[in-house]
């Protein structure tokens, strides 16, 4: 219909030549061609998530806050679509955002959630990547590889771009994608700016927190930002959470 295929106009502007499939509602098909179907909406199902995955890769996403990483060699893990990163203050003050996968064999070359560093070793072979990723550190360089391997081309993969707005770090792994600024647009830049208002107080409280919820992930996030429960739960009350005391009149 006109919908789909404006659908798949849309997604194609954003994903190039990927071809993009729907299916056909379940009710619009014949009984007997019903298998067909259920088997053409998995792998739409599956396109659809790819597709998802692509998207956050060619589009600014938030990593975290300059509070997170204030001194040189300061790292914390968090993820770009599947990919988990490194986000690491580099010896010169610079941001990084690093891929946590050596590039010889794939393995983790970080295995702590924060902390500080000096390198980034990979325990497989010990390839050594140094804070802004290049590969510093190869064993057996000169009696196995003959001094041949290009450590230059072999540096861990990083983000095309990484930026930070008022303290909010944000990066992206498209080379081609528009200036944060850009991107975040007024109300983007509006949103933080509000946020930031408070200055210095404004810092990310240290410690790593998991949760493994059964349930949409949506469900957990919309309770996150309920703050209805400030208000009418007594355990937020004895958590610190306190309403803005009432003004009297003369005050």
């Amino acid at each position: 219909n006109d919908f789909g295929e404006i659908r798949a106009q849309h997604l194609s502007r954003l994903f190039g030549s990927r071809d993009v499939v729907f299916a056909p509602p379940a009710a619009a098909v014949h009984p007997t061609e019903l298998s067909n179907v259920a088997s053409t909406e998995r792998s739409c199902m599956t396109s659809a998530w790819h597709c998802v995955l692509d998207l956050r890769e060619k589009t600014w996403l938030y990593v975290g806050h300059e509070s997170e990483v204030p001194n040189p060699g300061d790292f914390f893990m968090t993820f770009i679509g599947e990919d988990r990163v490194i986000c690491v203050r580099d010896n010169e003050g610079g941001l990084q955002v690093l891929v946590n996968s050596c590039r010889h064999r794939g393995n983790a070359v970080c295995r702590a959630e924060e902390g500080h560093a000096t390198s980034f070793m990979c325990t497989y072979h010990g390839w050594t990547y140094d804070l802004k990723g290049a590969l510093v550190g190869v064993p057996g360089f000169k009696e196995v590889y003959h001094e041949e391997l290009d450590r230059e081309n072999w540096g861990l993969i990083t983000a095309a771009k990484v930026d930070e707005y008022k303290g909010f770090i944000f990066a992206t792994m498209d080379p081609e994608a528009v200036s944060l600024p850009e991107f975040l647009g007024e109300v983007g830049q509006m949103s933080i700016a509000f946020i930031a208002e408070r200055g210095e107080k404004i810092k990310a409280v240290p410690g790593i927190q998991k949760y493994i919820i059964p349930c949409n992930w949506k469900l957990s996030t919309d309770n996150v930002w309920d703050f209805y429960h400030g208000l009418t739960h007594q355990s937020a009350q004895m958590a610190g959470w306190q309403r803005s005391p009432q003004r009297k009149a003369g005050d």
